[in-house]
């Protein structure tokens, strides 16, 4: 074995920990020979940036999965994906640094899209340890064409390198085919699932809601599904009002919990239209997984949104922040279900094309072959 890959697996409530999964079984279908060092916090998304004893250990036994891949056969890599803040990339530093120690080629992947407004928010300190484990780097990944701008005045050694997400399809054929056979003939579904926070866009999406005449709102069923997170309660607090204000004016509109890895298909299952109004992404996977339900997807024009759905082909774009935008968007939807059948079908091909996990496989063994080949 020569590739260590170092990423989550359990539990399934992360949409990086499904990426890794789906990574490692992607690689071990190339024939890519892998040895995976886990990184778990088995806890929920608050604890992620805290220093505490279970983080500790946690770096600690990353350290010694890294400093463990001495026993691999030469050349030897390693591939991490980075963080986006000061204390997760400070251990991811310490990671790579080890990683250099016992003779690997360092791959990282980057999973955002807000990376120069991290570096340049960070102490002098974390700025030279950014730039300096940067260098080391043979190669960066990045999620879509633009986002390969986020490292210029940052480093200009490692390659980059441009690798699209890609999910499993959540649904197939005959099940989307069957939500799309009856929409005209009951309420057009309207659903939300990411962290309920006003970064993610749950919010505007909220306000939306409310800014749609009551016709519309009679004619749609809305959820907004997500895990909730201790660094954004005002913002949860803000969309527990509205639904619980929009649900007495007789709207049918639901605030629900996470939706794990085993309940994403009856989640889109019931979805005619998947709405993620983010406020920064990357290239987030759950906008794959509704393409790939044959959802009508409803997003915004950051990070590598525009590069993952074509406004008005096979997807909607709003601006960031644009809640009349939004608004707008969503009524049309609503009153014409034909053109949101329409929308989620090219979606859908869309996925097909491009984000099938076979595809993405092989194109992140080819950085990793032409990184050890080197």
């Amino acid at each position: 074995m020569h590739v260590a890959v170092v990423g989550p697996v359990p539990p399934p409530y992360q949409g990086m920990t499904v990426y890794t999964r789906m990574l490692l079984d992607e690689l071990d279908a190339e024939g890519m020979p892998v040895r995976w060092i886990d990184s778990s916090d088995h806890r929920d998304l608050s604890n992620m940036g805290r220093i505490d004893w279970e983080n500790l250990w946690g770096a600690a036994r990353t350290a010694f999965g890294i400093l463990g891949s001495v026993r691999l056969e030469r050349p030897r890599l390693l591939y991490l994906p980075i963080a986006q803040s000061g204390l997760p990339f400070v251990r991811d530093a310490i990671h790579l640094l080890l990683g250099r120690i016992v003779g690997m080629r360092l791959v990282v992947h980057l999973h955002g899209g807000d990376f120069p407004s991290f570096y340049t928010g960070e102490p002098g300190m974390v700025r030279w340890i950014i730039r300096k484990t940067l260098d080391g780097c043979s190669a960066i990944v990045v999620l879509a064409p633009s986002l390969g701008t986020q490292f210029e005045g940052i480093t200009a050694r490692p390659a980059i390198r441009v690798v699209a997400n890609a999910v499993a399809p959540v649904l197939d054929e005959a099940a989307i085919e069957a939500r799309y056979a009856d929409i005209t003939e009951r309420p057009v579904r309207v659903s939300f699932l990411a962290a309920i926070t006003g970064p993610k866009g749950a919010v505007d999406f909220a306000h939306a809601i409310e800014r749609l005449p009551d016709d519309v709102r009679a004619r749609a069923r809305f959820v907004i599904a997500g895990n909730r997170d201790g660094n954004f309660e005002d913002d949860y607090r803000l969309v527990a009002a509205t639904v619980e204000r929009l649900a007495a004016d007789g709207t049918d509109i639901a605030l629900e919990g996470v939706v794990d890895a085993g309940g994403k298909a009856t989640f889109f299952g019931e979805t005619d239209i998947f709405a993620l109004p983010s406020h920064r992404e990357g290239q987030p996977l759950v906008v794959l997984e509704a393409l790939s339900a044959g959802c009508a997807v409803v997003s915004t024009t950051v990070g590598g949104i525009p590069e993952t759905v074509t406004e008005g082909e096979d997807g909607r774009l709003v601006a960031s922040g644009d809640v009349d935008a939004l608004a707008r968007i969503l009524r049309e939807l609503i009153e014409d279900p034909v053109a949101t059948v329409a929308l989620g079908r090219r979606g859908r091909e869309r996925w097909e094309r491009c984000y099938q996990p076979r595809v993405h496989g092989a194109a992140i063994a080819e950085v990793l072959r032409d990184v050890l080949g080197g």
